[in-house]
């Protein structure tokens, strides 16, 4: 059976032609979904880029939580979005990132199929450009700075395992030198570790803003 895979945000993306037609919407045997479809590779990862009119837009709920108790009832969705392409074939995308789209506006979608994820959404009609919050810097501020404590202490434990093999007990240490590598292997593996969570943080900041460049590249030429 030919399988349609649309971005979805939650499980179960894969519809079958079958199930599509049961929902009157078209779904070609012989190709791919998309007419306006391509492939590129930012980061060592493909992207596809889909352009199309928005034909309907929907809430799709994904969880409810109700309090008996206080009465108190939270309803968390998420937008799907059903986009006509060129030559009216119809594609499904189910992502929070498509919150602005509304029937009749025009969008560009640019997704990883790796992940089966929207990356980002440019609205033709309105001129606004969003992006998928796993694409957003991360910050400098105190929750990052409480993750480095679990890293430090890892590395401290590990430096202090090490060095009690090598020199034993701190009462049993003669020289200068046994007297003092264990202090500056504490130090040094306090630094490592305060420093890697920061480099990882820096990284993943730096391959954000490439992946964000190459988006972008990719809407301004299907928005053409």
């Amino acid at each position: 059976m030919n399988l349609v895979r649309p971005f979805n945000a939650g499980a179960g993306a894969w519809v079958s032609v079958v199930e599509a037609l049961k929902m009157n919407r078209t779904a070609p045997w012989h190709r791919a979904f998309a007419s306006h479809h391509r492939h590129v590779r930012p980061d060592r990862r493909s992207l596809s880029v889909y352009r199309g009119r928005v034909v309907s837009v929907a809430d799709r709920v994904t969880s409810t939580t109700v309090s008996g108790q206080h009465g108190y009832t939270s309803v968390n969705s998420v937008p799907e979005v059903w986009i006509a392409d060129a030559n009216g074939q119809e594609l499904r995308f189910i992502d929070v990132t498509l919150g602005d789209c509304r029937a009749g506006h025009e969008v560009v979608i640019v997704g990883d199929p790796a992940k089966d994820k929207v990356l980002s959404m440019r609205n033709l009609s309105t001129g606004q450009t969003w992006f998928s919050s796993s694409l957003t810097d991360l910050p400098f501020n105190g929750s990052h700075l409480f993750s480095m404590i679990p890293t430090a202490i890892l590395f401290c434990g590990i430096a202090s395992f090490i060095s009690f093999a090598m020199f034993g007990e701190a009462w049993s240490r003669r020289t200068w030198w046994e007297q003092t590598a264990p202090d500056l292997m504490f130090y040094a593996a306090l630094a490592l570790g305060c420093w890697l969570p920061e480099m990882g943080r820096t990284w993943i900041n730096h391959r954000n803003e490439a992946l964000r460049v190459r988006i972008t590249q990719e809407l301004e030429a299907a928005s053409k």
